[in-house]
């Protein structure tokens, strides 16, 4: 009896206190090279259907759907034998870009819409079908730099008490920093309302129409979405939980009804993959719900947001609203960025010439802040309108989204509003064909190596996945300067707030 006490008590000592922890997930495996064939083979019938000439006509809507269809089937199926999860950060930026991109595609092929006449015939049809295949294109390309991450990335795992540990450094961290991000948010809020007033005052059209200095209310809208994303997934204790969900209602409702919506789904999204890397569950009916109310959202405050001023919004307007809101809508007011492409294809470089990388450059230039008393209008819209010239040959020297908008609908760019861009027009405006396949290999390549890291286990990745991820979401329908001006404007304040917290307010802050 004796002998097997003591035998027993030597297997519970030899049993470890917690069960090792995946650091990295890496190494090839059928999977990956599967969708790494499929990808490339799907990239060359795309490349050879663009330099055929695409004919357009009827049927291009269907037989882009199809070929979307069976790649996505590859896609998915690919991510989920290798990572046996969904909820990714590739995932997220697929789907964004896809139903952006396809979403008036989709109806079409499905006849639950009909298009406009030139759309479906003569000239524009062609540089529309050619716009489908250059997105299928940059989505091969993506998975073909996703299935590519593997090798890039080792597997390590580390013991469960080393976790353990980590984890509470990283969100103890992660909360802090959060707390520096919401604290320079106020003085950011308090700058908008000291240009603005009353911002109830205005519509959303007069904000942008306005000729006050928007610096504040633009760091404002850069900033805030992801702090409150990092402060609602680093909460620990009860009372910065509830604090953290206080957080999450206000900003959801302030960017929805305020209009920016990309500011509110966007952010969503991501802190929805994040909370599943976390180690929390999230059944797929409770997501698939969630997306089904963004897409009604998404639709109700558009209409909502046309209605006036906020402060005149009404009840009836709330109601007119909700009974014009359907998820048909919203992918009818969202899903043609296909038609951006289209235009740029047809533009570029018959009337405009590449740009050879200067909309990145210009991307970068405009992301220096200017904390001048003056607002610097130099690199925007107002620099045109005010040229003693204001020929095509001017506006190829603006942001690409204005430049479109000066090029296809003039009325718009000298009303200050826009048409948008896309995030695989930008590459090919700049470089062609093969920039959007290197861009998307690199993009996809970059991201399939954040999906394989535990972000629980690092500060650096917690903040940058919560606070600086999401703005590149918003670029599948906008320039890239809309990534790297929150990246740097995020990361200043950060390194100002580390600062402060480290030889100020004596705190160790240490981020690895």
């Amino acid at each position: 009896m004796e002998h097997q006490f003591t035998a027993m008590k030597q297997q519970v000592a030899s049993v470890p206190p917690f069960r090792e922890v995946v650091l990295s997930k890496g190494g090839y495996n059928p999977a990956v090279a599967v969708m790494a064939i499929v990808n490339m083979l799907l990239i060359i019938i795309s490349v050879v259907q663009i330099l055929a000439g695409p004919e357009g006509g009827d049927g291009w809507p269907q037989r882009i759907s199809l070929v979307y269809l069976l790649w996505l089937l590859v896609f998915i199926g690919g991510i989920y034998a290798y990572h046996r999860t969904v909820y990714l950060y590739s995932v997220v930026y697929v789907a964004c870009l896809s139903i952006f991109h396809f979403g008036i595609v989709f109806q079409a092929s499905l006849g639950t819409i009909l298009l406009p006449r030139d759309w479906v015939s003569g000239p524009f049809s062609s540089f529309l079908e050619e716009a489908g295949w250059l997105i299928l294109t940059a989505l091969a390309s993506f998975g073909l730099g996703f299935s590519s991450s593997a090798l890039f990335t080792k597997h390590k795992v580390v013991s469960g008490s080393y976790a353990q540990a980590k984890k509470r450094h990283t969100y103890r961290v992660a909360n802090w920093m959060s707390i520096g991000l919401l604290l320079s948010c106020v003085v950011f809020a308090l700058l908008a309302f000291k240009s603005y007033g009353n911002l109830l005052a205005y519509s959303r059209a007069e904000i942008f129409r306005s000729a006050s200095d928007s610096r504040g209310l633009g760091v404002f809208m850069m900033i805030f979405p992801g702090a409150v994303c990092l402060f609602f997934l680093s909460a620990r204790t009860r009372w910065s939980k509830i604090m953290g969900w206080g957080l999450t209602v206000f900003a959801l409702l302030l960017f929805l009804f305020s209009g920016y919506r990309s500011a509110a789904l966007f952010t969503a999204f991501v802190g929805v993959v994040t909370w599943v890397k976390q180690g929390r569950k999230l059944p797929i009916w409770v997501a698939a719900a969630m997306l089904f109310s963004a897409a009604i959202f998404i639709s109700f405050f558009g209409v909502l947001r046309t209605t006036g001023a906020y402060q005149d919004i009404d009840s009836e307007d709330i109601k007119q609203s909700f009974e014009n809101a359907s998820v048909e809508q919203s992918l009818l007011s969202i899903g043609n960025t296909v038609s951006i492409v289209a235009h740029v294809v047809e533009l570029v470089p018959e009337a405009d010439p590449y740009r050879q990388g200067q909309s990145y450059w210009i991307a970068l230039k405009s992301s220096i802040p200017n904390i001048g008393l003056n607002l610097n209008r130099s690199l925007g819209r107002g620099s045109i309108r005010s040229s003693a010239s204001l020929d095509d040959s001017a506006a190829r020297n603006l942001a690409p989204g204005d430049w479109l908008t000066y090029r296809i609908l003039r009325n718009q760019f000298y009303l200050n509003q826009g048409v948008g861009f896309s995030g695989v027009a930008e590459p090919y405006l700049n470089f062609g064909l093969p920039g959007v396949i290197l861009f998307f290999i690199t993009l996809g390549l970059m991201l399939g190596i954040l999906d394989s890291k535990n972000i629980s286990l690092s500060p650096k990745l917690m903040i940058f996945c919560c606070a600086m991820l999401w703005p590149l979401m918003r670029t599948v329908r906008n320039d890239f300067a809309n990534f790297i001006k929150p990246l740097i404007f995020i990361s200043i304040v950060l390194i100002i707030w580390w600062v402060v917290s480290r030889f100020f307010l004596k705190k160790d802050i240490n981020l690895n």
